[in-house]
C-alpha cells in the first residue's frame, strides 16, 4: 500500500492525501490491523508555517453506555458490545478538507476499491492472525464467508486470495457521497441493525453525533539533542512516549557513555517506561477530566521530570507501583492490533498516523451487508472490580465508560523537528497496544543516545518493554 501513498504525491497530492489514501488500501489488505470500522490519531507538521496539530478521530463510547456494563462478563472483548463508534472517516474527511486536497477525494479511494473488488493476496502476517483466531473467525458467518475455505472447514492460507466486494460497494458510496452515507441513514441503520445482533448498543444517533476532535499538539523539547519531539496530547499516547524521552535526554548520554556501560543505561530506560507507565493509570479523555492535562503539563516540566529522575537509582527497583506514580492496579493488559504509516512529502511536510480497530478483527462483528468489520474498543475502558487477564483488580478512574467518551490510548504517531531551523527529522510510530510507546522510544533512544547510526537497526534490533503492572521485564 506504499506504493499507493506514492503515486498520490506524484500526482500532486500532499502528505494527508497520501496518508488517508495509503490507509484506506491496508484497511481492505490488513483488516486484522484497521479499516473503516475503527479510529485514528494523526500527527500533522507543516514546515512552512512551523505549525502542527492533531487530528483524534479515536472511536466513542454508545450513548447508552454504562460504567458497570462489563461487570462480571468479558463481553468488551468480543462482540456488539464491545463496538465502539467509529470514527475514521470522519477523521479523513476532516483531515481532507481541512489540510489535503491536492488531488480529489475520489481519487484517495480508487486503490482501495480495487483491490476489494479485484482482491489481494493473503500476506503472512494476516495468515498467522487468521491461523491465531480460527476459532472466533470461524464462529463468524460473515467473517467466515471471507476468510475461510470453501467447505468452511479451516481459514485460508497464506497466498490465496480475497475479494471483499461488499466492502468494495461501500467504499464506493462513500467515494461518490461523502463520509455522510456512513453516518446517516439508509447505511447507519444497517449498522445499527448488525452490531445490535450481535448484543450490541448503539443507536443511530451515536452515528450521526459523532465529532472528529482537533487538538494542540505537545511540543516535548530534548534539549540535549537539538530536536523537539511533537506527540499528540491525551487521550493518546504521546504524554507517556514524552516522559520516557524526557527522563532519558536528561542524563545527557553520549555513545561514549552509553557504551562505557551499557546495563545501567538499559536499566535507566527501563525504570523510565515503569515510571511514565505508572502515571498513565491517572490519565484519560481531557473532554471528560480537564485535569489530566494539567497533570501532562505538570509531569513534563522541569521539576516534574526532576522528581521522576530523583526516584530512579541506579542499583535498585521498587516493587510497589506507587512509588512509580501509580494511582491503582489497573489497565486492561491485552495486545492491542494497530497500523501506522509515516508520510515526508516533498515539500518537506510530514504526516505521522496511526489507525486501529483495537484487538485483532476488532469485534470480530462484520457487516454482512457491508463489508465493514468493526472495532472492539470498549475495552479500552476500566471497568471497577473487573479482573485483567493477569487477575489484578481494575479501578476505573479517569478512564471508566461513559457515553461519547474517548477510551485511553497507547497510539504515538509523532514527528521529530530540527529545534533551530524546524526541518523534519525523524518520523516516527508503531503497532503493538501498549508496546507502541516503548517500542518507539527504545528505537529514538538508540538513534539520539546510544550511537546506533543505521535507522533500520535503531527500529530492528531487540526490544525491552515494561508496563509495571505486572513487573515483569519483556525482552526480545
Amino acid at each position: 500500500c506504499s506504493k499507493v501513498g506514492v503515486g498520490v504525491l506524484e500526482e500532486g497530492g500532499n502528505a494527508v492525501d497520501a496518508a488517508i489514501a495509503t490507509l484506506l488500501c491496508q484497511g481492505v489488505v490488513e483488516p486484522h490491523f484497521c479499516g473503516i470500522g475503527g479510529g485514528f490519531f494523526m500527527t500533522i507538521y507543516n514546515k512552512t508555517s512551523r505549525t502542527s496539530t492533531v487530528i483524534d478521530a479515536r472511536e466513542t463510547a454508545p450513548q447508552a453506555s454504562t460504567a458497570d456494563m462489563f461487570v462480571g462478563n468479558q463481553k468488551a472483548v468480543k462482540g456488539g458490545l464491545s463496538v465502539a463508534i467509529p470514527g475514521q472517516l470522519k477523521g479523513y474527511s476532516y483531515a481532507y478538507k481541512k489540510y489535503g486536497g491536492g488531488v480529489s477525494w475520489a481519487r484517495l479511494f480508487e486503490p482501495a476499491i480495487h483491490k476489494a473488488r479485484a482482491g489481494f493476496y493473503v500476506s503472512g502476517e494476516l495468515a498467522a492472525k487468521l491461523e491465531q483466531n480460527k476459532l472466533s473467525v470461524m464462529q463468524q458467518s460473515t467473517l467466515c464467508e471471507l476468510y475461510c475455505n470453501n467447505d468452511k472447514s479451516d481459514v485460508i492460507k497464506e497466498g490465496e486470495l480475497v475479494k471483499n466486494t461488499k466492502l468494495a460497494d461501500t467504499l464506493e458510496k462513500v467515494k461518490k457521497n461523502g463520509h455522510e452515507v456512513f453516518y446517516s441513514s439508509p447505511m447507519v441503520d444497517q449498522f445499527v441493525h448488525d452490531i445490535n445482533k450481535h448484543g450490541g448498543i448503539v443507536g443511530k444517533e451515536d452515528f450521526v453525533d459523532y465529532t472528529v476532535i482537533e487538538r494542540t499538539t505537545l511540543h516535548v523539547p530534548l534539549t540535549n539533542t537539538g530536536l523537539t519531539l511533537i506527540v499528540p496530547p491525551l487521550p493518546a499516547g504521546g504524554p507517556i512516549l514524552s516522559i520516557i524521552m524526557r527522563v532519558m535526554d536528561s542524563y545527557k548520554i553520549t555513545p561514549k557513555l552509553f557504551a562505557s556501560n551499557k546495563a545501567l543505561h538499559w536499566h535507566r530506560v527501563v525504570e523510565s517506561f515503569k515510571h511514565a507507565f505508572g502515571y498513565r493509570t491517572r490519565f484519560g479523555d481531557p473532554n471528560f477530566n480537564p485535569g489530566v492535562n494539567h497533570l501532562v503539563s505538570n509531569l513534563l516540566s522541569e521539576k516534574g521530570i526532576l522528581n521522576i529522575t530523583s526516584k530512579i537509582f541506579d542499583n535498585q527497583t521498587f516493587p510497589d507501583p506507587a512509588y512509580y506514580g501509580a494511582m491503582v492496579n489497573k489497565g486492561n493488559l491485552t495486545e492491542s492490533s494497530t497500523s501506522h504509516l509515516s508520510v515526508l512529502s516533498p515539500s518537506g511536510d510530514a504526516v505521522s498516523v496511526t489507525s486501529t480497530i483495537n484487538y485483532h478483527f476488532g469485534s470480530f462483528v462484520m457487516s454482512p451487508t457491508t463489508g465493514v468489520l468493526f472495532n472492539n474498543e470498549m475495552n479500552d475502558f476500566n471497568t471497577q472490580g473487573k479482573k485483567n487477564v493477569y487477575n489484578l483488580i481494575n479501578n476505573i478512574g479517569a478512564n471508566k465508560v461513559e457515553p461519547g467518551k474517548r477510551p485511553q490510548s497507547s497510539m504515538s504517531p509523532c514527528v521529530l523537528v530540527d529545534s533551530t531551523t524546524h526541518q523534519v527529522v525523524y518520523i516516527f510510530g508503531a503497532a503493538g497496544g501498549k508496546r507502541i510507546p516503548t517500542a518507539v522510544a527504545i528505537s529514538l533512544i538508540r538513534l539520539l543516545y546510544f550511537g546506533t547510526n543505521d535507522f533500520d537497526d535503531a527500529i530492528q534490533l531487540p526490544r525491552l518493554h515494561h508496563r509495571l503492572i505486572p513487573d515483569v521485564l519483556m525482552y526480545e
